[in-house]
């Protein structure tokens, strides 16, 4: 199995947000993570992304432990992207600069053609030159994407991805993404409370009950 969740427990306190969590994830699958607020979604996606370490259990992408008793690896060695609620764009970079900050090689040749590539891909190439607060609400959410995607992820974990998108846009942009992430490969995991958007992008529901 690509990614395995094992017994996985964490805590804020004496609050449990979940306890011996237990998931399976096939490689280039969509996983809808799917549950009320306060039922620890996010900080599971924090837990699989490194930004987050939990009391117990284990976390394998790909053969490799990314979070044991004993290990646990670094954000930026793990090869998991995670795409923020408010998306977390930089105010004062341009388009092509935000999506170039996700590139990890410093090569300028290589960074100018991930950046050209997913500029293409997001049907950005018109608006490179703008800054975020320039672009609509569509916009700034490919544009996280393409960043996130510029890193070439293993896995990609997005945190309620429509929730600042009207409903005319969100299914617009429901379809839209299948068609990228199938495109890269990727494999994705999705919390949500909103049970259309899981049922419309997911292979695989897990609820957090």
């Amino acid at each position: 199995m690509f990614l395995q969740v094992n017994n996985l427990s964490f805590a804020f306190g004496q609050t449990v947000l979940f306890e011996n969590l237990n998931m399976r994830v096939e490689a280039g699958s969509f996983t809808a993570i799917l549950g009320p607020s306060g039922k620890g979604k996010t900080t599971l996606l924090r837990c699989l992304a490194g930004l987050e370490r939990p009391q117990k259990g284990s976390i394998v992408l790909d053969g490799r432990i990314l979070t044991s008793d004993e290990i646990h690896v670094e954000p930026h060695e793990r090869k998991v992207g995670l795409l923020f609620q408010d998306y977390a764009l930089f105010p004062h970079m341009s388009i092509a600069d935000n999506i170039g900050y996700g590139v990890r090689k410093e090569d300028k040749a290589y960074k100018k053609m991930i950046v050209n590539e997913l500029l293409g891909m997001m049907d950005l190439k018109d608006f490179h030159h703008r800054k975020p607060s320039q672009c609509s609400g569509g916009q700034q959410q490919r544009i996280a994407i393409a960043r996130a995607l510029a890193s070439q992820p293993k896995v990609l974990c997005l945190d309620e991805p429509f929730s600042n998108l009207d409903q005319e846009l969100k299914e617009r942009m429901r379809g839209q993404m299948k068609i990228w992430f199938k495109q890269k490969g990727v494999t994705v995991i999705m919390v949500t409370h909103d049970v259309e958007d899981a049922k419309a992008m997911a292979d695989t529901i897990v609820e957090l009950k």
